[in-house]
């Protein structure tokens, strides 16, 4: 079942189909792509007619010839990891812009992936999450949540294994070295499509097109922030900010502590899929089905730069200093400097 959505992903992506796209079960209603989105034909005409093209090249592209796509990126030290639709996890030297190593990871998707000093966490569609070692890539443990349990995002917090699930509508909290069933949490009415956690907070943007707010600890729901009209792809937090993207094409940036909607971005074409924020650097990025990074001035919404090179959806995004990588369906990882 998954490979049809693999395959039906690459026909929308080269032909465009109008409708309704299911990640993995019609019963689970991931939709990626709904019928009232407005991303359904054409999409190199969509990627061709972009407003505010910035000048901005990428610096390096990053490219294996074996990718399939870069669903997800995660960043550690020197190095960048690359969640890949061929089911691997392929990371790359930042000094040298070479590929290190390809780790196996699964014989799906790899759905999502997070990083710390010790390992490396990586989830798939079908269900299950692993557990690498940051210094040996060697595996060192695996949580299997059953096939049929769809894996969205994942996340590490000490000791914690967090992830997003489609099945319940769930976010199941495991020990990262037992795997350990620790907390499941529910309150979505539709699968949750992406997690972020900060000061003792999970931020999750979900299918019901909600971002709700929960005490880590106790799995409280303590805020649910509605605006949106449509899937929320994607959350990002940092200090009292949240950012959401969304199938109705806006990025949101709300207020943590009270929940209060502070500015409503536009200029994605297409749905969002993956934002980042950087406090200190006093940028939002985004990524969306459009083609496009577009760069947004935390304190005034304003739109900064539009970054153009993909040739197909940008994924993911990571703001790093004065650099952001963005990953993309095609097969690269761009490095664009913001300074």
């Amino acid at each position: 079942m998954t490979f049809h959505f693999l395959f039906v992903l690459i026909l929308i992506t080269l032909i465009g189909i109008p409708g309704k796209i299911v990640f993995a079960r019609e019963d689970q209603k991931a939709v990626f792509l709904q019928s009232n989105s407005i991303f359904t034909r054409n999409i190199v005409s969509k990627l061709l007619l972009v407003d505010n093209q910035s000048s901005i090249v990428a610096s390096d592209v990053l490219k294996a010839e074996s990718s399939m796509g870069v669903w997800d990126l995660a960043i550690m030290g020197n190095k960048v990891f690359g969640a890949d639709l061929d089911g691997t996890i392929k990371v790359w030297n930042l000094d040298t812009k070479e590929l290190e190593s390809t780790i196996a990871a699964h014989e799906d998707w790899v759905s999502g992936i997070a990083v710390n000093e010790e390992n490396i966490v990586s989830s798939t569609l079908v269900g299950r999450v692993k557990v690498w070692s940051v210094k040996t890539e060697k595996l060192k443990g695996t949580v299997d949540f059953g096939f049929i349990d769809q894996i969205n995002s994942v996340a590490i917090v000490d000791d914690k294994i967090i992830s997003g699930h489609a099945n319940g509508s769930s976010i199941i909290i495991s020990n990262i070295y037992t795997g350990e069933l620790q907390n499941t949490i529910r309150g979505h009415s539709d699968s949750i499509m992406s997690i972020a956690v900060n000061k003792g907070k999970i931020i999750s943007g979900s299918v019901d097109n909600t971002v709700r707010v929960w005490n880590l600890e106790t799995g409280e729901l303590e805020n649910t922030l509605t605006g949106h009209e449509d899937s929320v792809f994607t959350v990002a937090v940092e200090d009292n900010k949240i950012v959401s993207g969304s199938g109705d094409s806006t990025v949101k940036v709300w207020n943590l502590e009270t929940g209060e909607l502070e500015h409503n971005l536009t200029g994605h074409t297409a749905p969002v899929l993956n934002v980042d924020i950087d406090i200190e650097g006093n940028k939002i990025a985004s990524g969306g089905m459009d083609g496009t990074v577009q760069v947004w001035n935390l304190e005034t919404g304003e739109l900064e730069n539009t970054l153009t090179g993909h040739e197909n959806w940008v994924s993911s995004v990571i703001i790093n200093g004065d650099r952001i990588f963005s990953g993309g369906m095609d097969g690269t990882i761009r490095i664009w400097n913001i300074e």
